[in-house]
């Protein structure tokens, strides 16, 4: 499918979405500086519990006391 502005439409990228809650859109990031083993540690942990990266580092920061 050509990309111009009839088909941007279509596939949702024409006009933005304004119908999603700002608060609940993940538009803003953090950046994180690790060792690969420590990657490899966060990535088995995340498949593990079938959630990805991001889903891991938000429960454990919000589980956090």
């Amino acid at each position: 499918m050509r990309f111009n502005s009839d088909t941007a439409a279509e596939a949702g990228r024409k006009g933005g979405n304004r119908t999603k809650d700002p608060a609940k859109k993940r538009d803003k990031s953090l950046r994180l500086t690790v060792t690969q083993d420590e990657l490899d540690m966060i990535d088995a942990k995340a498949n593990a519990k079938g959630i990805t990266r991001t889903g891991l580092v938000i429960r454990a920061v919000s589980e956090y006391k």
